[in-house]
């Protein structure tokens, strides 16, 4: 390498040096905007440790450094580095402020919508290598870069417009769901589909043998299968062609999956990761630990059910944006078995619960609730019509309440979701029209907890309010209401005549009348 080309790419790097710290502030003022963690998400700290990397490998190196604009080139890494940086605050501030939705007017949010747009473009000019690099110029080759950050203080420019339209939305009343943006939609599509392939392979890979090694016996070497590394030995059969084969397509199997299961965990663990940075619905940590095992032993939907507040992040992805006041989960988890067919185990719940965790117990004086060293607590309830399929000797055993009948009505929710650990999980949980007037329900009772009840009507309320928002496909007309128990029609009758009016117009034709 000429010394000129050493000067421009250490250049290039003091210029980036420069540049992250005025960047990480204005990252900073935004997070603190909208109460979100002050830290650079760590995929920009991952794009800026590539490029520096690549910087070093080249001013260590022999190689010539390469000016074309492209992929190999080092400067354009550093630049498209320092883009990714800017790109996040970008997004921070447009995924802010749709969550503000309430506090944005519409002119407002239209400059927000295309100043992203307009960002974008300048991003992908880049990565088309559609601006001209110089080697003899780093610090201009900047131009995009700093226009970006132009946006940005646009941006921040039209924060101080918000405070004026707080409370004001175009709508016909006050909305419970505050829609997702296209990049939080993105990512919880793309979690499903790389949990529910995550999960597959784990089921695969349990359901293969841990190992199959010859052993010496009578003189003479047998194939053998063990379970786990602690399991009595399966014959196979003595050594001979055929046995040679199966040992070697099982170690070639083996190996395939182990591959195949690592970059499953790298793909699910970055769309985790862009999950939380985009702020999308979580989860409690301890419950999603149970959850995963339950689905990795194709219990979840078929023998359990998700029936308390930790079902909460499903009907949020169902309705496919933030429902408002919905209070969170507390330090329980509420379960209800469900199975109709027996499991081949019979111990299914206790079985999972004690490969999470060995500390669980069956709390003596509340025989269906576990609790763990930590007292995290799980109740287990039953439905009437479900108690024949109970196993004698499973544990914890589920109290019967009849209601939970009411709870396997309708469709089930299904979503993946992930938790405040960052680690992903599925929830299966009733139907949120049933979720929510059981809800109501249980507000109305003298025998409920006084310091629940408050939180059911809360619940019950917002969830219906999100179905007739945003659920479209789950009715809340009179056929629905001729389903209803005779308990739950005045509930829902209730709720019917209280809620807020809504033009039957969508959206855009508001918009060309106005």
């Amino acid at each position: 390498m000429t010394p000129d080309q050493t000067r421009v790419i250490e250049a290039a790097m003091e210029e980036y040096r420069t540049s992250v710290r005025p960047l990480t502030v204005l990252y900073a003022r935004i997070a603190r905007r909208f109460g979100l963690p002050e830290t650079v998400p760590g995929l920009v700290n991952n794009a800026v440790r590539v490029a520096f990397d690549h910087l070093s490998e080249v001013l260590a190196g022999d190689e010539p450094a390469q000016f074309t604009p492209g992929g190999q080139d080092a400067m354009w890494h550093l630049l498209l580095a320092r883009c990714d940086l800017l790109m996040m605050c970008v997004d921070t501030v447009r995924n802010g402020v749709e969550a503000m939705a309430a506090s944005v007017d519409e002119h407002t949010a239209e400059t927000l919508k295309l100043n992203a747009q307009r960002a974008y473009s300048l991003r992908e000019k880049m990565r088309r290598s559609e601006t001209p690099l110089h080697p003899d110029d780093p610090i201009g080759n900047t131009a995009v870069a700093t226009e970006l950050t132009g946006l940005l203080a646009d941006y921040l420019e039209l924060f101080g417009r918000m405070e004026t339209f707080r409370g004001q939305q175009h709508t016909d009343a006050p909305r419970t769901v505050t829609p997702f943006s296209d990049e939080q939609s993105r990512t919880a599509i793309n979690l499903r589909q790389h949990y529910d392939n995550f999960v597959a392979g784990n089921r695969q890979a349990r359901s293969t043998p841990f190992d199959l090694r010859w052993e010496s016996m009578d003189g003479a070497e047998t194939l053998c299968s063990f379970s786990s590394r602690i399991s009595p030995a399966r014959l196979l059969g003595p050594r001979s062609v055929e046995t040679e084969t199966m040992l070697t397509e099982f170690q070639a199997n083996k190996a395939s999956l182990a591959r195949r299961q690592e970059e499953g965990i790298r793909r699910l663990d970055e769309v985790s990761r862009l999950y939380r940075i985009l702020r999308l619905p979580l989860m409690a940590s301890e419950a999603a630990v149970v959850l995963r095992e339950f689905d990795m032993r194709s219990l979840l939907g078929s023998h359990v059910l998700v029936i308390g507040t930790n079902a909460m992040p499903a009907y949020a992805l169902e309705a496919a944006g933030f429902i408002a006041d919905a209070p969170d989960e507390t330090e329980d988890f509420d379960l209800s078995w469900i199975g109709l067919v027996l499991s081949g185990d019979d111990t299914p719940v206790w079985s999972a619960l004690q490969a999470v965790d060995r500390t669980y117990t069956v709390n003596t004086e509340r025989p269906f609730q576990a609790r763990n060293a930590a007292g995290y607590e799980i109740d287990l309830l039953v439905a009437p019509s479900r108690v024949g399929s109970l196993l004698r000797r499973d544990r914890p055993r589920p109290t019967t309440v009849p209601t939970q009948e009411w709870l396997l009505k309708g469709r089930f929710v299904d979503h993946a979701v992930v938790a405040r650990d960052g680690s992903p999980a599925r929830i299966v949980a009733p139907d949120p029209r049933w979720f929510a007037l059981h809800k109501l329900w249980l507000s109305t009772q003298d025998s409920r907890n006084p310091l629940k009840r408050d939180k059911d009507r809360r619940q019950g309320n917002a969830v219906l309010n999100a179905v007739d928002e945003a659920m479209p496909h789950y009715r809340l007309d009179d056929a629905f209401q001729a389903e209803l128990p005779p308990e739950l029609v005045p509930i829902f009758e209730v709720w019917r005549e209280s809620r807020p009016p809504r033009s039957t117009k969508p959206a855009w034709a508001r918009k060309i009348e106005a």
